[in-house]
């Protein structure tokens, strides 16, 4: 008897390792897969030091930004920045110039994002998702929801912060409730983060799935970001940066294929400087 209770053990020992070989190897070969990629730049992604970046944006009256892909001269992105130096719309187009997606950002009396809707151009039809932000007694990112373009609850994330209030760890969740990822943020010695790892919840353990580096220089600029999955080395994006620190060309990653690298060069607009 004890054999068999043996042998049962092991056989489902092996079907688990080969279920976990199986999830890892399809996360491995996907280019992009929701929730554990996502595009790193100093406009798409503020996560790394937001109030550094909005700073940089009000100092030099930002009002917005081109992404001009270097092959074809053709606007890439965009983001608009209001007079507080907050982004309220980022537009992604296609080679030819046609939008893919628009997102808009919604924020309350003190300036914390409280919601924001991105819509994608399909063949014959649109599809919006939304995303609302919520907070603790103390300002800090508490919640946020993400919804399908059905209005049904995708994802939910919660978040833990430091003493000194910096985000250390979230936690995100499925519309039914259950356990999906895990994401651990460090940071180096200027407060810039400087590793983020991504963590997929299977069976009974957490696995590590995403590992993403980042590198700043001595004027704590974003200049390069990398993302590993499961020790394999996807892509590395490169930031430069011209006069006041202003983001001047970068080699990003395609989101369709990874090993695509596009280079881009970014033209400002400015809100007329107030007079003193």
């Amino acid at each position: 008897m004890e054999n068999i209770f043996s042998r049962t053990n092991t056989f489902l020992y092996i079907e688990n390792r080969m279920r976990l070989f199986i999830v890892l190897t399809m996360i491995l070969f996907l280019p992009v897969l929701h929730g554990y990629a996502q595009q790193v730049n100093p406009y798409d992604d503020s996560s790394f030091n937001p109030v550094s970046e909005r700073n940089k944006i009000l100092k030099n009256h930002i009002r917005s930004v081109k992404a001009i892909n270097s092959a074809d001269k053709n606007v890439a992105k965009e983001w608009f920045f209001d007079a507080k130096g907050n982004i309220i719309k980022k537009t992604i187009y296609s080679d030819k110039g046609n939008t893919e997606s628009e997102t808009q950002f919604i924020y309350d009396n003190t300036m914390r994002l409280t919601s924001e809707r991105t819509t994608f151009a399909l063949a014959d039809t649109t599809e919006t998702y939304y995303t609302e932000y919520s907070y603790d007694e103390t300002g800090l990112k508490e919640k946020t929801v993400q919804f399908a373009s059905d209005g049904s609850i995708s994802l939910i994330s919660s978040f833990k912060y430091n003493e000194k209030r910096f985000l250390i760890e979230s936690y995100s969740y499925s519309g039914d409730s259950s356990l999906q990822n895990m994401t651990n943020y460090s940071y180096d010695v200027m407060n810039n983060i400087n590793k983020r790892l991504v963590f997929k919840w299977f069976e009974e353990d957490w696995v590590l799935i995403n590992t993403y580096v980042y590198f700043f220089d001595a004027q704590n600029n974003l200049i390069e970001v990398s993302l590993a999955r499961l020790g394999n080395l996807l892509w590395t994006d490169v930031f430069s940066y011209g006069s006041k620190n202003l983001l001047s060309a970068s080699k990003e990653h395609d989101m369709q294929d990874s090993k695509y690298m596009r280079n881009y060069i970014y033209v400002y607009d400015f809100y007329p400087e107030s007079k003193k």
